[in-house]
């Protein structure tokens, strides 16, 4: 998370709102929505686009702050700039802010593969608009040219959404499911095509990586495709996964793939981030399913798949 600069600090206060404009999603809201966790989506504040706010910004946070109609929000309290997170050990109460901003993003894009993102999160101290606080940029999530970049979120999109990002702050940290999550979030903050991929098969493998490591092509595959698909559909993922699993080899152990064109690697992109995308939002949307797959019956979860 990048620092762009911290200005004017405000007297002491204990109201603090992080907001993050929300660029490719242009439909102008008449109300907030929460999207779980303590995160609102709601028209950008008119303050956030007033002289006192945008002194502070470059041209490209102009750009963004001022473009957006729509943003992400959270309130929280503070006794200063970079309080320490009394829960997490090296992080701030803002670091905290900004993480649940990018989850939230994160939820928008599990529930509609799209451009909608975020780039920038203005920390303020209430009053808001004061022109007083700091400004952190992001990496944006970077959609695939294969994903709906101009089809709107609608409503049963954010209740997806809304659903998702509860069951991800409501993870065991440092647990299974999480890990993959926050993978997959950094795969995708990835412009490179090798890091992007290898990043995505870390997610999967979080997810399905056996305990020990024998026939690990062969148990990926078959767990994978158990898990997401029935009868000849399972089949055939099980086919393209063990297909994918030698790509991701060559992939993480930096052989040569010069062989391969842009079109296929775009392709094997998507199913690699289709299958993430599947099985992420499978284990969300079924309360049960994350302490399973953080828990020490996940094995036994999968071998009975093999004999269901």
């Amino acid at each position: 998370m990048a620092r762009e600069g911290s200005v004017d600090w405000a007297p002491v206060t204990n109201e603090w709102c992080a907001v993050a404009p929300l660029l490719g999603f242009d439909e102008r809201l008449t109300q907030d929505f929460s999207l779980g966790n303590g995160v609102i989506l709601g028209p950008t504040p008119a303050w956030l686009r007033e002289e006192r706010a945008t002194r502070h910004y470059g041209a490209l946070e102009t750009l963004w702050a001022t473009g957006a109609v729509t943003a992400l929000s959270t309130r929280y309290e503070a006794t200063r700039v970079e309080e320490p997170d009394p829960d997490r050990e090296g992080f701030s109460l803002q670091d905290r802010a900004d993480h649940a901003l990018e989850l939230a993003s994160l939820a928008l894009w599990l529930a509609r593969p799209s451009q909608v993102g975020i780039r920038i999160i203005l920390h303020s101290p209430e009053p808001r608009g004061n022109g007083e606080g700091e400004l952190h940029r992001v990496i944006p999530i970077g959609v695939h040219p294969a994903d709906d970049a101009t089809h709107a979120h609608d409503e049963q999109d954010l209740e997806a959404a809304h659903s998702l990002h509860e069951a991800i702050a409501s993870l065991k940290s440092g647990g299974t499911t999480e890990t993959a999550i926050l993978s997959l979030l950094s795969a995708l903050q990835q412009n490179a095509w090798v890091p992007r991929y290898a990043m995505l098969w870390i997610a999967l493998e979080a997810l399905f990586g056996p305990q020990d490591a024998r026939e690990m092509r062969f148990r990926m595959a078959q767990r994978v495709a158990l898990f997401l698909e029935r009868g000849e559909e399972a089949k055939t993922l099980f086919d393209a996964v063990k297909s994918a699993y030698d790509l991701r080899s060559k992939v993480i152990h930096g052989a040569r793939i010069a062989g391969l064109t842009l079109e296929q690697r775009l392709k094997v992109q998507k199913d690699a981030e289709d299958l993430a995308r599947r099985s992420v939002c499978k284990i969300l949307f079924d309360p049960s399913l994350p302490s399973v797959f953080d828990g020490k019956k996940r094995e036994i979860f999968f071998d009975e798949k093999v004999f269901a």
